[in-house]
């Protein structure tokens, strides 16, 4: 996370209060296997689901959107035991 976010910061001005409850959605919807892809309800459901837990992050879904897609194909990567201490 700290990564992407050194390098998202740098590209587009972002910072840690905006980013921080993307990458928190990102590793709750990826341990709860929220479905992805493009179809018109699962967007609207994952878009409302931002809408509750975006706590002070100024980003709109759109924005949050290509965060938590590229966050959730880190998360494919490392191992389910290395993640869980991280839900706590």
């Amino acid at each position: 996370m700290l990564s992407d976010y050194e390098e998202r910061r740098g590209q587009s001005h972002r910072n840690w209060r905006d980013l921080c409850p993307v990458y928190a959605f990102a590793l709750t919807t990826h341990a709860a296997d929220w479905p992805r892809g493009d179809a018109a309800d699962t967007c609207e459901e994952l878009a409302e689901h931002w809408e509750q837990m975006r706590g002070h992050s100024r980003l709109s879904w759109s924005q949050a959107r290509p965060v938590v897609e590229d966050a959730w194909r880190a998360l494919d990567h490392i191992p389910a035991a290395a993640v869980r201490p991280l839900l706590q």
